[in-house]
């Protein structure tokens, strides 16, 4: 009896910090990206405290698209020295903040832009009299920081919802030239001043829902110098907003400006980062939502959100609404439009002849659709596919310059990718004209191509611009922006390029 009367006395005495440890921990999903037919998802379960729990397995984790079991690939820790991250911060010039707290912003975040890894990138927004774009998404620290200290407090009034709408305009454009992983980054009281000369005139939960709708986390810190009505509901405000967004909410008048912008930044690093994919799923990629379920220490932790797709990555082609269909249906009986289609079909025809006529009386020139690969392929000097192995190919890109020479390399089974970010197979860091993912090599059938991913200084073979996708030879000239390469692709046992 008096056992039984210990091991219950235990019991009561375990069970409240039991239970208080499982409900104090919080699952949260910041961001979601689906490309490359993986869903790449940055999470955390987080403590009181906002610290990560680091024992996470990938045993302990399943993924649902929609309503299908999808499949965990892996789980790393998130660094943003691989996939790098898009940060606006937006800076709120008004007077209500006093000379010596406004430095002490800008102080934080210059030393938060030391800190950016290498793949990171950041713009500037202030806020006040009018809303400025100070600084467009640069990785470049230096003119960060000099446009940071340029910045004046010098206005009475405070446009914060229509910077609030600046950056949700620039982190919804499909830019493949900065991180897909995005962030916004503020301190203010959170009042607002409309502009009563501005045509846009939206309400705050109009705003707040063209947020929620972006994906896009939101990191406010609040900080209001003499507290009102008026200031602590436009805080409370904040907080829901950064709660709805999956970002965090921190009180400055607590933590010190400084400590809170330190505090964010530690949130924003510490994630995880889970791959899974599904290939037999029907993606709506349009309405594409996934929920991400942690089993932790016998509880089971929760969250759906929806995900930011990468739309260069997707077929383009989505289901016409029943209106489109009669629409279409009706022009296709237009007269007009059937003697248009048949002068253009018997064009067409008349070229495709002629072009087959010339390729077979001279072999120079080639329309790549209509090339024959097992012709051709004794005549480019690359070797050819047999039955891929892993790290079958190496390809090397030699640039000269009047000081010394630049050989980069790697090995590939189908296809190499070549841009500035980690995120290339082929990386060219150093070269600042070079965009995130600028080019791609890659073998079809037994013919190697190179095409240009949409780059911003475009992709030129032996001085002639691609526009679609080139067969590429050995010593071949290549031109990445104003950087020029000679290539040369051998089989990976074969290091000799000579």
């Amino acid at each position: 009896m008096l056992n039984y009367f210990k091991r219950t006395f235990f019991a009561l005495i375990c069970l409240p910090s039991l239970f208080v440890d499982s409900q104090e921990l919080n699952l949260r999903v910041p961001y979601q990206i689906y490309e490359n037919s993986q869903l790449l998802t940055f999470f955390g379960l987080y403590n009181s405290d906002d610290e990560l729990i680091e024992n996470v397995d990938l045993d302990d984790i399943a993924v649902e698209f929609g309503s299908r079991i999808a499949r965990p690939n892996s789980l790393t820790k998130f660094s943003s020295e691989v996939y790098g991250t898009s940060y606006v911060f937006l800076i709120d010039t008004s007077k209500s903040i006093s000379t010596k707290n406004f430095n002490l912003i800008k102080e934080a975040i210059t030393e938060w832009i030391d800190k950016l890894g290498f793949a990171d990138m950041a713009a500037i927004v202030s806020f006040g009299d009018s809303v400025e774009l100070i600084q467009n998404f640069t990785f470049d620290k230096q003119s960060l920081k000099e446009s940071l200290k340029n910045i004046q407090r010098d206005s009475m009034n405070t446009r914060y919802f229509d910077a609030l709408l600046m950056a949700n305009s620039m982190l919804t454009k499909q830019n493949a030239d900065i991180p897909f992983r995005r962030a916004v980054i503020t301190l203010t009281d959170g009042l607002d001043d409309p502009d009563p000369s501005s045509e846009v005139n939206l309400k705050y939960e109009e705003i707040k829902s063209m947020i929620i709708d972006s994906m896009v986390p939101y990191y406010m810190i609040g900080f209001a110098e003499r507290s009102t009505p008026l200031k602590i509901q436009a805080i409370k405000d904040m907080k829901l907003l950064s709660t709805d967004t999956n970002g965090i909410f921190i009180n400055a008048n607590i933590y010190g400006i400084d400590g809170a912008f330190r505090q964010t930044q530690r949130n924003i690093d510490n994630v995880f980062l889970l791959k899974s994919s599904c290939r037999s799923c029907d993606i709506d990629y349009k309405n594409f939502s996934s929920t991400i379920y942690l089993d932790f220490e016998s509880n089971r932790y929760s969250s759906t959100q929806k995900v930011f797709v990468n739309e260069e990555q997707i077929p383009t082609s989505f289901p016409i609404s029943d209106n489109s269909n009669q629409y279409n249906y009706s022009f296709f009986y237009n007269p007009y439009f059937i003697v248009s289609i048949g002068i253009v079909l018997t064009i067409l025809v008349a070229w495709l002849l002629f072009s087959r006529r010339k390729v077979s009386s001279n072999n120079i020139e080639v329309e790549l659709n209509d090339v024959n690969y097992e012709q051709t392929r004794n005549d480019l000097n690359v070797p050819t596919l047999n039955n891929p192995d892993k790290h079958e190919f190496t390809i090397k890109l030699v640039q000269f310059s009047k000081k010394s020479s630049l050989s980069l390399e790697c090995n590939f089974t189908d296809k190499v990718t070549i841009g500035r970010s980690s995120r290339s197979d082929l990386v060219l860091s150093d070269f600042k004209d070079i965009s995130n993912l600028h080019a791609k090599i890659y073998i079809k059938e037994t013919v190697f191509l190179i095409d240009d991913l949409d780059s911003t200084n475009h992709t030129y073979l032996n001085g002639a611009l691609v526009s679609k996708r080139c067969p590429i030879e050995n010593g071949d000239l290549v031109k990445f922006g104003i950087n020029e390469f000679r290539v040369f692709i051998k089989r990976y046992e074969d290091l000799n390029y000579e």
